[in-house]
């Protein structure tokens, strides 16, 4: 699908059970002045294209900025994300001149994905954003905007990517550095494919790649830091040439500032990754003489090394480290005599429950706690989030799954009723 003008959606998609990706080439600013970004004038494009189903992510990817050499900056940031639209925001807000900006950006409707905005950062230093996704353990920092006063030569790193976290550090001499924005994109194992990571101080051109190999596949050329002797124009270009048959392409960059430190990746268009919620394999439930304790629940969740003790009312978060196969949950409730104990169990295949046993349990006197003991097997080998609830008169375990969306599977829930 083609639209004309400024913007070219290529390709659109299904989205059952993968990426759903619009990608676009715009040209906010040009270099003949007919758009232009001043310090009285930002500039706010609105985006359109075919509606989602639910809110995409939007991933920004500068191509080519040429700046004057004073005292200089370029915002960027993308605000009101709709199901079939975005305004991306463009601010010039010193005396110096924009003279071209050319953007190429994606919008994604995948939770195996995570975007993470900081954008127009005055305060330039290392910094840790939380992630969502425990699986999303690869990843890329994208430059959106810079600001500088003089020569700068600095680049930005992937310092620590765990499960929960990833902090984001900036190296070399950024002391003309006055704003800087970017984005770290976070996917799942096989959702890059690096074709070059490297500092680029003359005109560099990549071999021809074969449009077949890259059918599922979107090219990203991102810049991640620059050496700018501030002796011209802050003047820095990624392109993509196409043959004549449109069989094969090749990318290119040209650093006219100096230096620049660029990524180049393949991002998959399509994932063929499925997250499956952990499988039931041994139930057993006692019920017992209580000893007096402190406690009306209690929900111990073994991993084979240790031991997480869950007590109080509310609701907790706990990662499952992958290299361990079988997830052993324990549950003791304690309860009065005649108290009537509700427990549901769920089986699933993929996302749908197969299976649900309902079992009730009477309390008295002599046996006033019930010990339910859920082995489950991990097949995934993934790592795993659950998130246990506990309230004055129930409890509950469910998993988290990040795939096309966020699904939340209850696992089991206990309650008592007096």
């Amino acid at each position: 699908m083609f639209v004309q003008q400024i913007i070219i959606v290529v390709a659109l998609i299904s989205k059952i059970q993968m990426v759903t990706f619009l990608r676009d080439y715009g040209y906010p600013i040009n270099e003949n002045n007919t758009i232009s970004c001043t310090q009285s004038k930002q500039l706010n494009y609105k985006f359109t294209f075919q509606e989602f189903d639910r809110i995409p992510q939007v991933i920004l990817n500068i191509w080519q900025l040429n700046m004057t050499q004073d005292e200089n900056e370029v915002q960027t940031s993308i605000s009101q994300v709709q199901k079939q639209s975005f305004i991306l925001n463009i601010g010039c807000p010193k005396s110096g001149i924009v003279k071209q900006l050319r953007l190429k950006w994606f919008a994604i409707d995948d939770q195996r994905i995570q975007v993470i905005n900081c954008y127009n950062m005055t305060e330039i230093k290392r910094k840790t954003f939380l992630h969502n996704n425990p699986n999303a353990l690869s990843g890329y920092v994208s430059i959106t905007s810079i600001g500088f006063k003089g020569k700068v030569n600095f680049y930005l790193k992937i310092l620590d990517l765990n499960t929960t976290s990833v902090t984001i550090d900036i190296l070399g001499n950024y002391e003309n550095v006055t704003q800087l924005g970017y984005q770290v994109i976070l996917g799942i194992n096989g959702f890059f494919q690096q074709l070059n990571d490297n500092s680029f101080f003359q005109n560099f051109t990549s071999e021809n790649l074969n449009y077949i190999v890259r059918s599922n596949q979107t090219l990203a050329n991102c810049f991640y830091g620059f050496d700018y002797y501030n002796s011209g124009n802050f003047d820095f270009l990624n392109s993509m040439q196409e043959s004549s048959t449109k069989k094969s392409f090749n990318y290119s960059i040209q650093p006219n500032g100096g230096g620049s430190y660029n990524s180049i990746f393949f991002i998959m268009i399509k994932i063929q990754t499925t997250f499956l919620p952990l499988q039931f394999q041994k139930l057993s439930i006692k019920l017992v003489k209580a000893i007096p304790q402190q406690y009306q629940a209690k929900i111990i969740i073994s991993n084979q090394e240790n031991d997480q003790i869950f007590q109080s009312i509310g609701e907790f978060q706990l990662i499952v480290d992958k290299s361990f196969d079988k997830v052993n949950l324990f549950t003791l409730l304690r309860c009065n005599t005649n108290s009537t104990i509700q427990s549901s169990f769920n089986k699933f295949q993929k996302s749908i429950i197969l299976k649900q046993l309902n079992l009730t349990h009477q309390c008295d006197s002599n046996l006033n706690q019930i010990n339910f003991q859920l082995v489950l097997n991990n097949m995934d080998e993934t790592h795993q989030e659950l998130k246990i609830t506990i309230s004055e008169f129930s409890c509950s375990v469910s998993q988290i799954l990040y795939n096309q969306v966020k699904e939340e599977l209850k696992l089991y829930e206990i309650y008592i009723q007096n």
